[in-house]
């Protein structure tokens, strides 16, 4: 064969073979192009013989938002690329965010996205009525009947205020984070760490020892907050739930149940406290763990395994549904457990006054 009819050869099998666009996606939501050649949660790849631009679109999951393209469309608000054999490979890349959070109370639950914040279940102290004046919330706490949030004005509750533990002081300044706990409540502002509402075991008269703190976390009657100096608990020690074991070593999360504590460490997950249910008997085999969340009598975590809890398993509570996939965010209430995974969020346990039902907008 001649070098002229090679060169034709080549030049046919090259046109012939086209160019691929490759998407690569963090996670967190689904990018599909509008020729519907590429439609992908992850990785995808699809080839283009002839010139041709394809329009990429984001379609975030519930909980999460579209960050941002990468790759050939860098920079770029709207991702529209030229591929083709005459444009060579193209890679664009696309990262999505989880912007939620999830908050399960005694016997209510509830939601925070970039929507705003949506609870459901019990209701007889107003603790699922959301308030229609939340400013851009974004954290939200849930106590045993009252429900808090941090929005562009500060500190909002509602619900029970049997205590005071609705009524924010105005002393809060530019507050970072927010505990409900049964019938207290406690903030980080400029100042430090500031509690109202019950006091009746001291869960609302802050230690001096607490540096720096930068988690605020509120169980029955007990506080702890995690800051320089580690994990610092005040409030009933009945059970041994204000005791911070001294093995801690760097901790990174704190969780207050009813009567016990659990903390995540470089070790992994140590919890003390109340055990009468098993909830603070950590299980063998979790595997990187990341979130750390307690209830009345239950613990869970989330590790690369999933989801894991332990304890009182009244209602199931502690038994993972086979439909969870892919967990991202966990919370438990006293007697029912929700978590934030790729259909959206999905509850289970007791659903005695629909604290499990998840209201169909959240849920993908």
């Amino acid at each position: 064969m001649s070098k002229v009819n090679l060169y034709y050869v080549f030049m046919l099998t090259w046109l012939l073979s086209g160019c691929n666009l490759t998407v690569e996606n963090s996670g967190g939501g689904l990018i599909t192009s509008v020729d519907g050649n590429i439609n992908c949660g992850e990785t995808c790849i699809a080839s283009y013989g002839s010139d041709q631009a394809v329009v990429l679109q984001a379609i975030p999951k519930v909980g999460y938002v579209f960050d941002g393209w990468g790759g050939s469309c860098a920079g770029s608000l709207e991702c529209t690329v030229s591929i083709g054999q005459f444009s060579g490979n193209k890679q664009v890349t696309a990262a999505f965010s989880q912007v939620s959070e999830l908050a399960l109370g005694g016997l209510h639950s509830c939601y925070l996205d970039t929507s705003g914040v949506t609870c459901w279940g019990y209701n007889g102290n107003g603790e699922s009525s959301v308030p229609n004046n939340l400013s851009n919330p974004t954290a939200i706490s849930a106590g045993q009947h009252h429900t808090c949030a941090l929005d562009d004005n500060g500190v909002a509750c509602w619900g029970d205020n049997g205590s005071g533990q609705s009524s924010v002081p105005d002393t809060v300044i530019n507050p970072s984070a927010i505990a409900a706990g049964a019938r207290h409540t406690c903030a980080i502002d400029d100042t430090w760490v500031i509690c109202w509402g019950s006091n009746n075991s001291g869960e609302s008269t802050v230690p001096s020892d607490v540096i720096n703190p930068a988690v605020i976390v509120a169980g029955a009657s007990h506080t702890c907050a995690l800051g320089d100096n580690g994990v610092t608990c005040w409030g009933d020690n009945a059970s041994g739930q204000s005791t911070v074991p001294d093995n801690l070593v760097n901790p990174r999360a704190v969780s207050a149940g009813a009567s016990h504590t659990c903390a995540l460490d470089d070790n992994g997950v140590t919890c003390w406290g109340a055990n009468y249910s098993g909830q603070s008997t950590v299980p063998t085999g979790l595997v990187n763990p990341t979130e750390i969340v307690t209830g009345l009598g239950h613990t869970c975590a989330l590790d690369d395994n999933g989801v894991t809890c332990w304890g009182d398993n009244d209602f199931g509570k502690s038994a993972i549904p086979t439909r969870l996939s892919n967990p991202v965010s966990i919370a438990v209430g006293w007697e029912s457990t929700c978590a934030l995974d790729d259909s959206g969020v999905i509850c289970w346990g007791d659903n005695g006054f629909g604290q499990v039902t998840v209201p169909d907008s959240l849920i993908n």
